[in-house]
């Protein structure tokens, strides 16, 4: 993005916040069986980021594990 160059770490996975903030004690049980729960980044490279820049997939893991496959074994 840009010329900055990020790596995604982990899920960003919810807490018992999210169901106090929406009212719904299901809340979070619903958001987990989305499995959009969003993931955090490590900056591999700092750079210089613009409106209008887009993402740029440069590498996969080698294991191809996704987020999603991570909040899966969370959610079991």
């Amino acid at each position: 993005m840009g010329t900055l160059k990020l790596m995604v770490t982990q899920p960003r996975l919810p807490c018992y916040k999210l169901g106090i903030r929406f009212g719904r004690p299901d809340m979070v049980k619903r958001f987990l069986a989305s499995r959009r729960t969003g993931f955090y980044f490590r900056v591999l490279q700092e750079g210089e980021v613009g409106a209008g820049d887009t993402l740029e997939l440069v590498s996969r893991d080698d294991n191809n594990i996704t987020v999603a496959n991570i909040t899966q074994l969370y959610n079991s």
